[in-house]
């Protein structure tokens, strides 16, 4: 398989943003970012938060992250593996407005998933990642709040070893 960086050209926002919102230019303030990115770390830091001093007086939130990226038609019947090397903490990753590929409950493991049947091929596809950290999570500033480690897309033949010969989740399995 194909290793391909996805980590430059994001859009990302401070809430859950609908496919709604963005249709009518209602998104709130959307900001370019390249990933790894840090979303807590931008918070304003209060001594009311629920860990205090533990995790840096940072709260937690929800975050949205989109990609919008052209999908060749050269890669029509091959598999297509989203791997993310760290979301914190909670998140749903979403194709091509709304279509839920999964969710993933843990900050501290990586994310595969397989989007091969979400895709559009020969045309611009969009990426949604909606993240939720909370704010006891840790017993310290962990420097994790949103996708906080890259993102890579894996392109194969059909037949293929997974990335790190492990398995891939999938919604529609």
């Amino acid at each position: 398989m194909k290793k391909i960086s996805l980590n430059q050209d994001w859009q990302f926002a401070k809430g859950t943003i609908t496919m709604m919102e963005l249709m009518m230019g209602d998104a709130g303030n959307i900001e370019n970012i390249d990933l790894p990115h840090d979303a807590m770390i931008y918070q304003e830091r209060t001594p009311a938060t629920a860990n205090a001093h533990q995790t840096g007086f940072y709260p937690g939130g929800e975050y949205t992250y989109m990609k919008k990226w052209e999908i060749p038609e050269a890669w029509k019947g091959c598999t297509v593996v989203l791997e993310f090397e760290g979301v914190a903490d909670t998140c749903r990753i979403y194709m091509n407005g709304g279509d839920l590929v999964t969710e993933h409950v843990n900050p501290y493991t990586g994310i595969f998933a397989d989007v091969s049947g979400y895709l559009k091929y020969g045309q611009e596809n969009e990426l949604k990642v909606e993240v939720c950290s909370i704010e006891q999570s840790s017993r310290w500033y962990s420097g994790a709040g949103g996708v906080y480690r890259p993102v890579y897309a894996w392109v194969g033949k059909t037949v293929h070893i997974p990335a790190q010969g492990g398995a891939c989740y999938n919604k529609r399995s």
